[in-house]
């Protein structure tokens, strides 16, 4: 039943979708961000990018076939990746032993302004009517938490639309790279969050396709315009106490 639907929601998998799950908090928190990047090339994917490409086509054949990952490859760090979410599969079903499991779903949302969004949900456990899990497994080194995590929180609210309403949604994060929560970290959200949620994302997208302002943060981190924003250049230089004129000046008498 699910394996169907999933397979008629990818038939219109569109390529690119330009306001992403991944890239959520970025134009979620930049109203601006759209404007700023709709005329840049994709980047081609990195070696950290590829790498992580790697662990998650393992992660993929060992969930499918619930398979252990040292069965399918030698490489260590593969293993161990790919080990945390097995272990935490395992778990998972053990206490709720109803569960679907399944890997690499694309989830569409809606179209908004002209702009569908969707994307690929690393793995989703489908608990009856009562709880919806959704993992995402993590392979880089910069922390990544699970409360509040708009890529998350947007997957669930693209599973709710096609999948129906659950009583609640567990959200988990699985990466291996130190954090003081362990390297599985759980957070369970309501309907009402949902909801909350999912209003300031539709405001968001609005905001952006109608060319809001440039809001810099920590979001902008592998934005595509981030080496050339003003905006994030002086809120670089505020930080570090100077102003952006002050900036210029210093350079000028350099």
């Amino acid at each position: 039943m699910y394996k169907k639907l999933f397979e008629q929601l990818a038939i219109n998998k569109p390529s690119h979708n330009v306001f992403s799950p991944s890239g959520s908090k970025r134009w979620i928190e930049c109203h601006g961000w759209f404007d700023a990047t709709k005329n840049i090339p994709n980047r081609p994917s990195g070696a950290a990018a590829q790498r992580g490409t790697e662990i998650h086509s393992l992660m993929d054949k060992c969930i499918a076939n619930n398979e252990a990952p040292e069965n399918l490859t030698n490489d260590v760090s593969s293993i161990e990746c790919v080990g945390y979410v097995m272990d935490f599969i395992n778990r998972y079903k053990t206490m709720n032993p109803m569960t679907h499991i399944f890997s690499e779903v694309y989830i569409p949302f809606k179209t908004i302004m002209d702009q569908p969004t969707g994307g690929t949900i690393d793995i989703i456990g489908i608990n009856g009517n009562y709880e919806l899990m959704i993992g995402d497994l993590k392979t880089g080194s910069m922390i990544v938490d699970v409360e509040n995590n708009p890529q998350l929180l947007s997957y669930a609210i693209a599973a709710r639309l096609n999948l129906g309403v659950f009583e609640q949604y567990r959200l988990v994060i699985i990466q291996p790279t130190y954090h003081p929560n362990g390297p599985i970290r759980e957070w369970v959200v309501t309907n009402d969050m949902l909801d909350a949620f999912e209003q300031k994302m539709e405001q968001s997208i609005i905001a952006n396709i109608n060319g809001g302002d440039r809001l810099p943060g920590d979001w902008c981190k592998y934005c595509g315009v981030e080496s050339t924003c003003k905006p994030r250049a002086t809120y670089i230089l505020n930080k570090a106490g100077l102003s952006l004129n002050e900036f210029i000046k210093e350079l000028e008498n350099e």
